[in-house]
C-alpha cells in the first residue's frame, strides 16, 4: 500500500470518470502543455523522431 502525504488543503486520491472535463480542460491548455511536454502536444518530448 502507498502512503501519499496529506494536508489541510490537500487529499490524494485516483482520478475518476468525474475528473474527465477537468483533465481535459487542463490538457488543452497552452501554457500547461509547455510545462508538462515542452509543448509537444503528443508528451513524447522535442527530440522525438517520426
Amino acid at each position: 500500500m502507498d502512503t501519499y502525504p496529506e494536508t489541510e488543503r490537500l487529499t490524494p486520491r485516483h482520478f475518476s470518470a468525474d475528473d474527465a472535463d477537468l483533465l481535459i480542460w487542463l490538457d488543452s491548455d497552452p501554457a500547461v502543455l509547455r510545462r508538462l511536454t515542452g509543448g509537444d502536444r503528443d508528451g513524447q518530448g522535442r527530440d522525438r523522431v517520426g
